[in-house]
């Protein structure tokens, strides 16, 4: 069966996520060392409940400020959060684009209003797409079903019709559990034998 769409994970795909800067700025910000920030921030919980939208970025800004004593306006710690984390992936963002010519693609990430809003506004190629299903905002992250299932429905496509583009094996794993069609993303996307079907 002929494929007709591509979704692709945002973080380790597109673009690669290394906080260290942030965390350098959080610690001299708040008398804890980069070592406890990175304590801090690695609470799946607090970072879970902000990537599902349970938690508001106004809501996050509190409880990390909370926990590190840092001290700083909301418009400066989204400004630590953002800034100087993200590298962009040039060889995959330009494979997006050859695959936009010929296929609808949709973004399927986890990630969280400020990062997604910082890089909607600094990354030209994520304007290009045709949708985008968040964790934040279908309340659901990968690899939990709902999030696959959210993204078939935006994309109006049968499993069999897709591709899903991912850093992550259990990631992979639960959308091929659905018939999507899967590629584990390590240095570049082998992608010919699906676009060619």
């Amino acid at each position: 069966m002929a494929v007709k769409v591509f979704f692709y994970d945002i973080g380790g795909v597109l673009v690669k996520l290394i906080m260290d800067k942030a965390f350098e700025k959080f610690s001299l910000a708040s008398g804890k060392t980069v070592q406890d920030m990175r304590k801090i921030f690695s609470d799946l919980d607090i970072c879970r409940s902000y990537e599902t939208g349970e938690m508001s970025s106004q809501e996050f800004y509190r409880k990390i400020s909370d926990l590190t004593g840092v001290k700083m306006s909301f418009e400066e710690f989204a400004k630590v959060w953002c800034d100087d984390v993200f590298i962009e992936n040039r060889p995959e963002i330009e494979c997006l684009k050859r695959l936009k010519q010929k296929y609808r693609i949709f973004l399927l990430s986890n990630t969280n209003e400020l990062h997604y809003k910082y890089l909607l506004s600094t990354l030209p190629v994520l304007r290009l797409v045709d949708g985008a299903v968040l964790s934040y905002e279908v309340g659901a992250c990968k690899p939990e079903k709902k999030i696959y299932l959210e993204a078939l429905k935006a994309a109006d496509a049968k499993p069999h019709e897709c591709v899903f583009i991912d850093d992550t094996k259990e990631n992979i794993e639960a959308a091929r559990s659905l018939g999507i069609r899967a590629v584990l993303y390590k240095n570049q996307v082998s992608v010919p034998n699906f676009s060619k079907k």
